[in-house]
């Protein structure tokens, strides 16, 4: 799958139920990108793919339970553990300025002033903000970069950069 028409949203991470209900982890904790009716593309660890639809999602715990008329039994549902899910990029609500998809964000290259730091390797929410982990690709160290206003600076996705100013304490 393309990265500039379709995102990676979630990945499903175990059954709920005898009636097909999926348990979705989802990267942005928005249930906005699961609502009725809406498409979305799985694709499992050995590069198959499925396609369903939306009928209901909810809210549980940490995740989201899903429905949709192509899982209709366990045995269904139990069979796509492990696929992650994607959406069309033009389905998707537009997103609020100096907001990113995370998707998007992995893999630049990040720079304190002029250092390079390395590239972002994966993300951590946190309930105050979420954490980016930058490994650099020589020596393996990696930095623990907040992902606050005061200390990210310019992200140009383009050019694939992230800028930021380190607080003496990292």
């Amino acid at each position: 799958m393309d990265s500039s028409e379709f995102l990676c949203v979630g990945k499903i991470v175990g059954v709920h139920g005898i009636r097909g209900t999926v348990r979705v982890y989802s990267h942005s904790g928005d249930i906005a990108e699961f609502s009725q009716g809406n498409t979305l593309f799985l694709r499992g660890p050995k590069g198959d793919e499925r396609v369903c639809t939306i009928e209901w999602c909810k809210p549980h715990g940490r995740h989201f339970l899903l429905g949709a008329p192509e899982l209709g039994s366990r045995e269904q549902a139990a069979a796509v553990v492990g696929y992650e899910l994607f959406a069309l990029r033009a389905s998707l609500p537009p997103l609020e300025e100096d907001t990113y998809y995370w998707e998007d964000l992995i893999g630049l290259t990040v720079f304190d002033q002029k250092t390079l730091l390395g590239r972002i390797t994966s993300i951590i929410p946190t309930p105050g903000n979420d954490v980016y982990v930058v490994t650099d690709a020589d020596t393996g160290k990696e930095t623990m970069v907040p992902a606050l206003k005061s200390v990210v600076g310019r992200i140009d996705l383009a050019a694939g950069t992230m800028q930021v100013t380190l607080p003496e304490s990292l």
